[in-house]
């Protein structure tokens, strides 16, 4: 543990000391609790773990909660999220459109009567795509979330259950009817264009690359081939014994729930893991039977969501599919009937309750995890199941086992003729985007051994590729955006180029839309409603420099290799406003978004976060240094995976649910009343990492912030009665705060202490405030009674010297010096992360510091 201040305290004989020392000046009066005991916890406002046996304040163990709902009329069943958008789909009011950029306030916003019972809802851009029951399939037009409105409707043959969308077809899972596809390249005029009938009604349907997952009552797990929506073939089943009522698809698996066939209990419902790398033949790998009435999956990482009706939510560990185990239960208010998850949150449609958002971690600065060397400069990513494939520099694509992230293993490898720049995923397909060799697919229905299918040579340099049912879009550099037809990849098809600008870098889809990342002029919206005529529609120069792009929702995140990262407003693509930007310390290559937290790979500066909550204000969060050069991330569970050129891929944790990090403030009952007027106090701590502390004088009606050391704090407001008040912080990358000592000194009396008592006993320097900040902040640092030479001098994270602060011989006492943000030319630095650092005899201590701009 670090001691912060130093101070002589009376020999503890107990838990507690109190004790008075009278002088000519003044009565003084001190505490030390060692935190043994709960006498001077304030209980009811303590959120932080005093733990007496250890003697410790610490952040509490996790704790899954409650942290958000909103009422809706009727029966809730459906829920998706996007971004600060949630829908539900209600049998009464059906469907709702909830703003939930506050997560502890979130706010219906927007309501549109559906024809029949809404029972299902996914998002397709800017419309909501509804599985209405009896009204069949709707199609809803969200751009203004407060006015959601119908555009069209599709009447099938039986009730509209299910609904997921790949391309511009989506697939209505339609009870008797089957499976449904419905062309929506035109959202005004859907086409129902085929459907698939099974043995069973098909209940709900999850997509998969170019394979729809359907889970149905009787029929067990179907797998369809969609790669033609005009022809549906069935191209395999599994029987779990049962009723399936959800089935969601992860990389190689598929997990299903539902009830067995002689339901109802005392019989149970099934958990079941399929193996599905050859889809023509799942293999059941893992099997649990412990659960009351599961209606809906999803999985995140090594685990998975089940909204359970009676039982709630529950939280399976997955990371050994064949023994899936329960990991916890959250009851809600009523009956959990679907679930979204998102980030570290679940957002459950809780039947007669409406929306409740519930807390299953916390986000955290990213901390060192693991890695593993690889040949060749790492740029690509792309992950499946317990797979990572890596694009490298010369070396052609690398796989790496990343079952546990903590120890991931290099396994197979496959040189491909250029650079592997960008990858892709879909289904047992990889796509690569290979420099000067263009397009190539390669199939890994065996991960570990990749085999070359087919291939287009593009006439620029492919570096990125975004696949969206048949068709794959590819970033082709100065030839611009070019889409191939991939429905037979073995026989890779041009369709259509646009040149862009400057040098078209990477490339999503979302929906009708392709949005790319062009190096010299920004963010280019391309119309891919019809694949053959692309156009582009819309352009924003939010980042010059446009590198790696992601979408969520109506927002585009883009990296800047000027700097940084925008985010840009694309409800009306063709002319997209820039909302923020964050300048970063260093170009910035790719950029990631999750929930409220974007996460950005910048070059030499390692990798970062940041808070986009509020995306009209970027805010930094926490980051890490890298070995080499942070290229491109890929978010999974609780880690983040990152290329990092020359090092190879590297693993960082991003996600804590171990402990619960926002639970985290102490508070104590009063620790003196007295007649007299309480004016000054020190406060010393034994503690580790950050601890935001403060004391009030007046029972707890004004708080004033100190800084544990040798110096006396007069209180704004003097009173009679003191108490303390702590909140622990995760700040620094592994490092938990924890304190295990408190010493308070105080005096009651209307004289000045005497002089001596302001000279601190040694060298100490203290975290600059305020920290982040924006133009200035103030460092104090602490001269004993020898005094001493001191150097006081800010450096960049490369350890160059940026700025020298005090430098010689100085007088004892408390010092302050303030740095203005500029370098030693008197000229502004970068935004980014700096460090300040006291040299003297026998002392040398360095504090970091975050400049914004």
């Amino acid at each position: 543990m670090r001691r912060r201040g130093a101070f002589v305290r009376p020999v503890l004989a107990a838990a507690i000391v109190l004790a008075t020392v009278a002088t000519a000046a003044a009565n003084y009066y001190t505490y030390t609790d060692d935190l043994t005991t709960l006498d001077f916890c304030d209980v009811e406002n303590t959120t932080a773990h005093w733990d007496t046996v250890a003697g410790q304040i610490m952040i509490p163990d996790f704790t899954t909660r409650l942290v958000g709902e909103v009422p809706v009329a009727g029966s809730t069943v459906g829920v998706a999220v996007a971004g600060d958008i949630a829908l539900l789909a209600s049998d009464v009011t059906g469907l709702v459109v909830v703003d939930v950029s506050d997560l502890s306030n979130p706010v219906a916003v927007g309501y549109c009567n559906t024809p029949g019972n809404a029972r299902n809802v996914v998002f397709h851009g800017d419309l909501a795509l509804v599985a209405d029951r009896i009204g069949g399939f709707v199609i809803v037009d969200i751009s203004q979330p407060v006015l959601p409105y119908i555009i069209s409707s599709v009447t099938l043959a039986d009730q509209a259950t299910g609904v997921d969308v790949s391309g511009d077809h989506a697939f209505i899972a339609a009870s008797a009817a089957g499976l449904v596809s419905v062309d929506i390249s035109d959202p005004a005029n859907p086409v129902v264009v085929t459907a698939r009938t099974f043995s069973g009604d098909a209940v709900n349907v999850d997509i998969e690359g170019t394979l729809a997952y359907v889970a149905t009552e009787a029929g067990g797990l179907r797998i369809v081939d969609i790669s033609d929506p005009s022809d549906l073939v069935e191209v395999g089943v599994a029987y779990p014994g049962g009723d399936v009522k959800d089935v969601a698809v992860s990389g190689n698996r598929a997990y299903c729930i539902g009830f067995k066939a002689d339901w109802p209990p005392p019989n149970e419902a099934f958990f079941r893991v399929y193996d599905v790398t050859d889809p023509a033949a799942p293999a059941l790998v893992g099997s649990m039977v412990d659960f009351s009435q599961p209606y809906e999956i999803e999985v995140d990482g090594d685990k998975a969501y089940v909204a359970d009706g009676y039982y709630g939510l529950r939280e399976f560990d997955i990371s050994e599919p064949a023994s899936p185990t329960v990991v916890e239960n959250f009851a809600v208010s009523t009956w959990a009937w679907g679930l979204a998850v998102e980030g570290s949150h679940v957002f459950i449609a809780d039947l007669w309750a409406g929306l409740d958002i519930v807390r299953i971690g916390s986000s955290i600065p990213p901390e060192d995890a693991a890695g593993v060397a690889l040949s060749g400069s790492s740029y690509g990513l792309a992950l499946s199941g317990n797979y990572m494939f890596v694009g490298a520099q010369l070396s052609g694509v690398h796989v790496v086992d990343v079952k546990d992230p903590l120890n991931p293993v290099a396994v197979g490898t496959f040189d491909t003729s250029g650079r592997a720049y960008g990858l892709r995923v879909e289904g047992n397909l990889l796509y690569v985007a290979d420099g000067g060799y263009g397009l190539r697919i390669l199939d890994i229905t065996d991960p570990v051994l990749p085999v070359d299918i087919g291939g287009y040579n593009t006439l620029g340099f492919a570096y990125d590729v975004a696949v969206a049912g048949p068709v794959a879009y590819v970033a082709d550099g100065n030839a611009g955006l070019l889409a191939i037809d991939v429905s037979d990849p073995t026989l890779p098809v041009p369709l259509a180029s646009v040149d862009t600008p400057g040098t078209t870098y990477s490339v999503e889809v979302s929906g009708d839309l392709a949005f790319a990342g062009d190096r010299y002029s920004g963010l280019q919206v391309f119309d891919v409603s019809v694949p053959e005529s692309l156009a582009l529609i819309g352009t924003s120069t939010a980042a010059g420099d446009a590198r790696g792009i992601d979408v969520a929702g109506s927002i585009v995140a883009v990296s800047d290799a000027t700097g940084g990262i925008a985010l840009v407003d694309v409800s009306d693509p063709t002319a997209p406003q820039e909302l923020s930007k964050w300048p970063g310390a260093s170009p910035a290559y790719d950029v990631t978004v999750c929930g409220n937290w974007a996460y950005v790979s910048l070059g030499v500066t390692g990798f970062q976060v940041v808070d986009i909550s509020d995306p009209t204000i970027i805010t930094y969060f926490g980051g890490v240094d890298v070995d080499d050069w942070a290229y491109q991330s890929i978010l999974a569970g609780d880690h983040v995976f990152l290329a990092d050129d020359s090092a190879g891929l590297k693993v960082y944790k991003i996600r804590q649910e171990e402990l619960d990090i926002q639970l985290n403030t102490v508070v104590s009952t009063a620790v003196w009343e007295t007649q007299g007027t309480i004016e000054t106090i020190e406060i010393l701590t034994v503690e580790q990492g950050t601890v935001r502390w403060e004391v009030s004088a007046d029972d707890g009606l004004h708080w004033d912030r100190v800084i544990p050391d040798d110096r006396p704090h007069s209180f704004g407001t003097p009173g009679r009665t003191l108490l303390w008040r702590a909140v622990l912080a995760y700040t620094e990358t592994g490092e938990y705060p924890v304190v295990s000592e408190v010493y308070l000194r105080w005096y009651v009396d209307e004289v000045g202490v005497a002089d001596d008592e302001t000279i601190p006993l040694s060298f100490a320097l203290r975290q600059n405030a305020p920290n982040p900040f924006e133009r200035a902040t103030t460092v104090r640092f602490n001269v004993p009674a020898t005094g001493g030479d001191v150097l006081v001098a800010v450096y960049d994270v490369a350890g160059r010297l940026v700025r020298t602060l005090e430098s010689g011989r100085q007088s004892p006492g408390v010092k302050d010096v303030t740095w203005d943000g500029r370098d030693e030319r008197g000229a502004p630095v970068a935004a980014g992360v700096y460090f300040c650092r006291l040299v003297a005899p026998g002392y040398d201590q360095s504090r970091k510091m975050i400049l914004l701009k």
